[in-house]
């Protein structure tokens, strides 16, 4: 059996040393696990990939399954990205919370500015 792992953090810091799909694998020694499909929106299966990227990392620890499941996204309209061993699940696992992790700094930007446009025109409103 071919189980893929389409899972993702649901933190941004790593609470232990091994990924989910190593995790996985350890709960199903009997059947192949391959991380894959999780930096896909449902808006991106649907639509095959018109937008964003078309590139879909795929890492596990036995050659065939990474080829079945590779098989699976490029019949889905995707190119697979062969990462190697399930090891290589770490950093698939970190590409969603990693794509913007300095979150906070234009967030307080745009809130200051809003902030300042919101007093403007209520003082505007106010004198006038």
């Amino acid at each position: 059996k071919v189980v893929v792992d389409v899972s993702n953090r649901s933190s941004v810091r790593r609470n232990s040393t091994e990924s989910q799909a190593e995790y996985l694998a350890r709960l199903l020694p009997s059947s192949s696990v391959v991380k894959s499909f999780n930096v896909l929106s449902a808006y991106s299966l649907e639509s095959g990939g018109l937008q964003g990227s078309k590139q879909v990392f795929v890492a596990g620890d036995e050659a065939s399954a990474r080829d079945l499941v590779s098989g699976v996204v490029r019949g889905a309209g995707f190119t697979p990205v062969d990462l190697g061993g399930l090891s290589a699940a770490h950093t698939i696992e970190d590409i969603p919370v990693a794509v913007f992790p300095q979150w906070s700094v234009p967030f307080y930007i745009h809130l200051s500015i809003f902030t300042f446009l919101y007093l403007l025109s209520f003082v505007k409103f106010q004198i006038c």
